[in-house]
């Protein structure tokens, strides 16, 4: 089942290596502090831990390679890991935030786990949001895409965001949920562009649909099954 409402926007995102060093302190934040004060505060009746796991492990070195999501967790531990994120937050950027990616990193039988990625925004959120023209679905070999096409004042944003993000991420974010980070490669100057990720043919459709309506947030709920 996929439910929808909201709007799309676009954010910068911080890599591992930017956000190591406070992973580090808020892990050993969580596994020096006594139990009693994070029950207290946290989550009472259960034990707490920073369960989110590392995308790479710390302290790693890998030449060429960023990491643009900053670990995994296990479904079942994702409320318990913002929670730590939440009580640590005086260890990171003012301008960071949090969310967890729209579709699993990996999903089976035994266990569903989902990315986190770590957005640069401002105090006043993201850098783009809405201005999408129109949008349609189409499948490529890779699977299945929408292609977009930003309004005019939203393709000149559009343009500055991927012209100084070359090499880097950018988040396309709905409902609070991290939809793809796909990495820029070159500048975006006509406000075209591609969307992938880990969704389905049917799920794309619904995207372009949401992305079509002329006025966003709204308030329908478009639900698949």
């Amino acid at each position: 089942m996929l439910t929808i409402r909201g709007e799309i926007s676009f954010w910068e995102v911080y890599d591992f290596d930017s956000m190591e060093e406070y992973l580090i302190k808020t892990d050993s934040l969580f596994k020096n502090t006594s139990q009693h004060i994070l029950q207290n505060e946290l989550q009472p009746e259960h034990e707490i831990h920073f369960a989110l796991i590392p995308i790479r492990q710390y302290g790693a070195k890998e030449e060429d390679r960023n990491f643009f999501s900053i670990g995994y967790a296990d479904v079942k531990d994702t409320a318990m890991v913002m929670s730590c994120l939440k009580y640590a937050s005086d260890f990171f950027p003012f301008n960071c935030r949090f969310m967890w990616t729209l579709n699993p990193y990996n999903n089976n039988e035994e266990s569903v786990f989902y990315e986190l990625i770590c957005l640069k925004g401002d105090r006043d959120g993201p850098s783009i949001t809405g201005g999408i023209k129109s949008a349609e679905s189409a499948s490529s070999g890779t699977g299945a895409e929408i292609n977009i096409k930003m309004d005019d004042e939203t393709s000149r944003n559009w343009k500055k965001m991927t012209a100084w993000n070359i090499d880097k991420a950018i988040a396309i974010v709905v409902d609070n949920k991290v939809m793809s980070f796909p990495v820029v490669y070159q500048t975006i100057e006509n406000g075209n562009s591609t969307i992938t990720g880990n969704f389905t043919e049917e799920e794309a459709r619904v995207y372009a649909s949401v992305f079509n309506c002329p006025s966003l947030p709204f308030d329908v709920v478009l639900t698949i099954q």
